[in-house]
């Protein structure tokens, strides 16, 4: 009887809330992983820390991928930077997604860094 407080599922990822957020950056990497030695071109996402304290990378994959949230270490790397966002609104994972542009283009979405600038301002408000 009484409170019964075993342990609680976890919420699926894409139902999890964005609590804290920033842009990262890190060279753009060739289809064999190597670093494109370029470093005017940068890969850049959206790292966020969920409700659920899970740390993920929203991004876009490339130009026949679309808009993921991935473990966030995949955008650590060469010439990795980041930068802290203020978030004034909490959203889910599947909503931070699809105001980057879920099922879009790559080049229509802007590319990775339009995805990245529109999940910003979704976050920002």
């Amino acid at each position: 009887m009484g409170n019964q407080s075993s342990n609680p599922q976890k919420k699926n990822r894409q139902d999890q809330i964005i609590v804290s957020a920033s842009k990262v950056k890190r060279k753009c990497n060739t289809s064999s992983g190597i670093s494109s030695g370029l470093g005017i071109l940068k890969h850049v996402g959206i790292k966020v820390v969920t409700d659920e304290n899970e740390e993920y990378v929203i991004h876009h994959t490339g130009y026949n991928g679309d808009v993921v949230t991935q473990p966030a270490h995949v955008m650590y790397g060469e010439g990795y930077e980041e930068e802290r966002i203020t978030v004034r609104n909490q959203i889910t994972i599947r909503d931070a997604e699809y105001a980057g542009g879920k099922g879009g283009s790559y080049f229509g979405n802007g590319t990775c860094i339009g995805v990245a600038d529109k999940i910003q301002k979704r976050l920002e408000g």
